[in-house]
């Protein structure tokens, strides 16, 4: 999950699937369809206050319900202003969250 179609694009040219939220939030109805899917989440928004903030919410949001994992830039940066081999590196990197952890 990342901002915006762009950074789906940097994904893309990686081999990642990835959808993106049209800025930096996170709607109910995406939450929904999100948790339908039953799918490992990577949230990969970029690396300014409005993608910090959305990225806490998403960790908040989804913690009890999924697999998640955080694809954390630095400020200024985000998955299509950096080289795409920098992007694998970050992807294969990634902080993870498991469900289980959260019920320890």
């Amino acid at each position: 999950m990342c901002e915006g179609i762009v950074d789906v694009m940097a994904f893309y040219e990686i081999g990642i699937p990835a959808v993106c939220t049209f800025g930096a939030n996170i709607t109910d109805k995406q939450y929904s369809l999100l948790i339908k899917t039953g799918a490992d989440l990577v949230f990969a928004y970029d690396g300014d206050k409005a993608g910090i903030k959305v990225t806490n919410k998403a960790i908040e949001m989804f913690k009890n319900k999924a697999n998640i994992s955080v694809i954390e830039f630095s400020e200024g940066k985000d998955p299509a202003n950096i080289s795409r081999k920098e992007l694998l590196e970050l992807y294969e990197r990634r902080k993870r969250y498991y469900y289980w952890y959260w019920l320890l």
